[in-house]
């Protein structure tokens, strides 16, 4: 973030999935309902991601759509 490579809102993410993951390698019980927090910001975190990719290539490029 300090350099520009992500943004703000995408560093929260990040360190909110280290800090739960830190504590569940540590033996830190983490509740369900963390843990879903976390699979939806991973989600969040890929699909930012994958349109990152896509950005200033000339080869028509487009994300796959499942469904």
């Amino acid at each position: 973030h300090d350099t520009g490579a992500i943004t703000l809102e995408q560093a929260r993410l990040i360190q909110k999935i280290l800090k739960l993951s830190n504590s569940a390698v540590h033996g830190i019980a983490v509740k369900t309902y963390e843990a879903n927090e976390i699979i939806d910001i991973a989600n969040v975190l890929v699909d930012q991601y994958i349109s990152w990719l896509s950005w200033g290539f000339d080869d028509g490029w487009k994300p796959r759509h499942n469904g």
